[in-house]
């Protein structure tokens, strides 16, 4: 369901219930709906007044191999990775290498900490109105990989 996926970022975003339906095409009673749903799954306390009380943390992570995480990898990581014409990239990196396992570690560490960090900004940014507050995507990722071009020409 794409609007209740929508109201769960929203929520976990920080926004107010009317900044959702000021926002985006959801009416109050299509909103209450979805919070309810969301209240039933756990992710947050749904108050009176419309307010709610977020149940998960800021950077909790899919469930692995879940509906969620494949429409990630599907949908969200492919047109991420694939800006508008004239976009301009904020910040893109890529870095290969070949690593000894505890550097591995060591980067894996400082990769959850900066997932944390960017997360409690996040938080703190919530308190802002939308209007002051810009949709960013973050997408961090390390495994072990070697474009199919190079893995053709290794040796037998």
């Amino acid at each position: 369901n794409p609007r209740l996926l929508l109201a769960a970022v929203c929520v976990r975003d920080g926004w107010q219930f009317n900044e959702i339906i000021d926002y985006y095409d959801i009416s109050e009673p299509e909103a209450v709906r979805l919070m309810v749903k969301l209240d039933r799954l756990k992710l947050i306390e749904f108050l009176p007044g419309n307010r709610y009380r977020l149940l998960i943390a800021q950077d909790f992570r899919w469930i692995p191999g879940g509906p969620l995480e494949r429409f990630m990898e599907q949908e969200v990581m492919v047109k991420f990775m694939a800006p508008k014409k004239n976009e301009p990239w904020t910040f893109r990196f890529y870095l290969r290498g070949r690593y000894s396992a505890s550097s591995v570690e060591i980067i894996q560490r400082r990769l959850n900490q900066l997932t944390r960090e960017a997360a409690e900004l996040n938080e703190e940014d919530a308190r802002l109105p939308i209007s002051e507050r810009t949709h960013m995507g973050l997408l961090m990722a390390m495994r072990p990989w070697e474009p199919s071009l190079f893995e053709e020409m290794r040796r037998e």
